[in-house]
């Protein structure tokens, strides 16, 4: 008998330790953690809820009547999870002062069979997270805002650029047709004076044909510049795209300026492809593109020199290259890079009096572009140029 008792003693002793290693285990918990009874009565709490909680004495009341579950809309999830044993999780928490953020997660407890008799819930203080989270939000919308209002200037800026710039074309092509009225009329009359004179080789014609020149010039820098107004604005969908058998349209278009090459006897040898290519294209953009090409291999041409122009079928990549060569001066290496950009002159067309703008090649890369293809310009200073024309085949 007295075995009996003093193991059961025992028995109560060590369930007691127990019971107190757990209740040190559960405060020393960097989590707040509360026991409910199968009715929602607080049965114990840890030391970590008693500092969060405004609560003084929580034993013994019910959850159910406590306004921080009330006010996070708790109960339902405690009803179901009590009657159900459906644990849940809610984030982001309120204290009941406001300064905190948490998270809970609670579940079941069940006796020896299995049946729920109560449940843990745990809160996990997430404030540091959450206020971190909330001061990026409050960044992010100031840049939302400052990328809403930069845009809004920007798109306000551009439009007054797109107004400037329509008002700068409308100007420039304005000014273009009105110039062209006067440069007629003065060629006009440089005709008729030329013809008061008995002989062509009179000092006074040659001084009226270099005036003659002169206005030729300043016609075609004015025909460049009106041309480049316009481009930008321009969509494939206005380029006149016609059949174009190339033979017969780079012989009219050699044709037409020989008498340039004729004044400085430079030979003009356009050769003819046995297969006639045809492309699809802009007759006028192409011609232009054309005849810009040739004219400056005649016009920066060496005297007695040559231009050749020949047509390569490409048909690995389905492209038919027009190639332009001459022996003229060339262009200086540190030119190449830029030959295609808008206003730039080489060396040699600002020192002879022959440029123009420097608008000439820009305009033809554009042109190929706006055909799909592409222009490649090789050259030596001194040894003569070989532009490469690439265009789709049809």
């Amino acid at each position: 008998m007295k075995n009996l008792k003093r193991s059961r003693v025992k028995t109560i002793q060590e369930i007691a330790k127990l019971n107190d290693l757990n209740k040190r285990i559960l405060d020393s918990a960097p989590i707040s953690i509360i026991i409910i009874d199968k009715k929602g009565v607080i049965t114990f709490v840890n030391k970590y809820f008693r500092q969060i909680s405004v609560e003084k004495s929580p034993l013994n009341k019910s959850i159910f009547k406590m306004p921080f579950f009330i006010r996070e809309k708790l109960l339902p999830s405690y009803k179901k999870l009590l009657s159900e044993g459906t644990p849940f999780k809610k984030a982001n928490c309120v204290s009941i002062d406001g300064s905190e953020y948490i998270n809970i997660i609670a579940i079941p407890t069940k006796d020896e069979n299995g049946r729920i008799n109560g449940a843990i819930s745990m809160a996990v203080d997430v404030s540091e997270t959450v206020r971190a989270k909330l001061k990026l939000d409050e960044l992010n919308s100031q840049l939302e805002n400052k990328i809403a209002e930069k845009t809004r200037l920007l798109s306000e800026a551009n439009a007054k650029l797109e107004k400037s710039l329509k008002l700068r074309s409308q100007f420039i092509s304005d000014a273009g047709h009105e110039l062209r009225t006067p440069l007629s009329i003065a060629k006009l009359n440089l005709e008729f004076f030329k013809k008061q004179f008995p002989t062509e080789n009179s000092p006074s014609v040659e001084i009226l044909d270099s005036i003659d020149r002169e206005i030729n010039r300043v016609a075609d820098i004015l025909s460049d510049i009106t041309f480049f107004t316009s481009i930008d604005e321009e969509s494939v969908d206005s380029m006149n795209m016609e059949k174009i058998y190339l033979n017969k349209f780079l012989e009219d278009a050699a044709g037409r300026i020989k008498s340039l090459a004729v004044k400085k006897n430079i030979k003009v040898i356009f050769k003819k492809n046995k297969s006639n290519p045809v492309i699809n294209g802009d007759k006028i953009k192409l011609e232009k593109l054309f005849l810009n090409i040739i004219s400056n291999s005649i016009k920066y041409g060496k005297k007695s020199g040559w231009v050749k122009i020949y047509i390569e079928p490409d048909l690995k990549n389905k492209e038919i290259k027009i190639i332009i060569s001459d022996n003229g001066i060339g262009i200086a290496k540190k030119d190449m890079p830029r030959i295609f950009d808008r206003f730039y002159r080489t060396g040699f067309s600002r020192h002879d009096g022959e440029g123009g703008f420097g608008l000439g090649l820009a305009i033809c890369k554009w042109i190929v572009e706006k055909h799909n293809g592409k222009i490649v310009a090789e050259s030596t200073a001194g040894k003569g140029s070989v532009f490469t024309v690439s265009l789709p085949k049809t």
